[in-house]
């Protein structure tokens, strides 16, 4: 009886299908890690509608708290340093607060749980799946 086998199968292609879709550092949700202009950059550059709430409740990748390492300068190079990255590269940044700021408010969480994950996957703007 095989059927042990079919599962861990499976089990391994969800994980898989996840890390594909979301790559997630620890995120940081302490305002005052980061630089100063930072909510007000997300504001102007992601159109985000209140900063610090978003981060507070969001957080911000600890990779990128690092690379901004409170100094307001550095938000003006994130561009750059999104276009190198191996993973956010293929990203819309903007488009992607912007996502998880309207799911938080409708929802009051920033990302959906991966049980609800088939609910919401045809609604997902610009959705990974193609």
């Amino acid at each position: 009886d095989h059927h042990d086998d079919d599962l861990d199968g499976d089990h391994d292609g969800d994980h898989e299908h996840l890390a594909e879709h979301f790559f997630e550092p620890p995120l940081n949700h302490e305002v005052g890690d980061l630089p100063a202009g930072f909510p007000t950059a997300m504001e102007d550059h992601a159109g985000i509608q209140n900063g610090v709430a978003f981060i507070e409740n969001c957080g911000v990748p600890q990779d990128i708290v690092d690379f901004l390492n409170k100094t307001d300068s550095n938000i003006e190079k994130l561009d750059e340093y999104f276009n190198n990255h191996p993973h956010y590269g293929t990203f819309d940044i903007a488009a992607m607060l912007k996502e998880m700021e309207t799911t938080w408010k409708e929802h009051g969480v920033c990302h959906l749980d991966d049980d609800h994950h088939d609910d919401t996957m045809d609604t997902m703007p610009g959705s990974m799946m193609d």
